[in-house]
């Protein structure tokens, strides 16, 4: 009798979507051999180090520039506000 299972691997094609979605998000995909370079050869490391530090400073850096720009738009609306209060003064 012949096995009449499909002949593909529903796991697999389970996943590819996802990865396709995370890559359009952004995201790099690593092949395991990359994966694994990345955890210094070893299994059980399961962050990525090198890459959750780069990601980290890329973070930290676009929450600064916020910080920064609303300080400059807090900064840019008091110093308006003064020259509103100077402008409505009679001298």
């Amino acid at each position: 009798m012949q096995n009449l299972a499909p002949a593909y691997d529903e796991e697999l094609l389970s996943q590819i979507p996802a990865l396709k979605q995370l890559i359009n998000l952004g995201y790099i995909y690593l092949s395991p051999k990359e994966a694994l370079a990345e955890r210094y050869n070893k299994n059980s490391n399961i962050l990525l180090e090198r890459i959750l530090a780069e990601q980290l400073k890329k973070l930290i850096a676009s929450i600064i520039e916020v910080k920064n720009i609303f300080l400059v738009k807090r900064i840019f609306r008091q110093r308006f506000r003064n020259l509103k209060t100077l402008n409505t003064m009679d001298f």
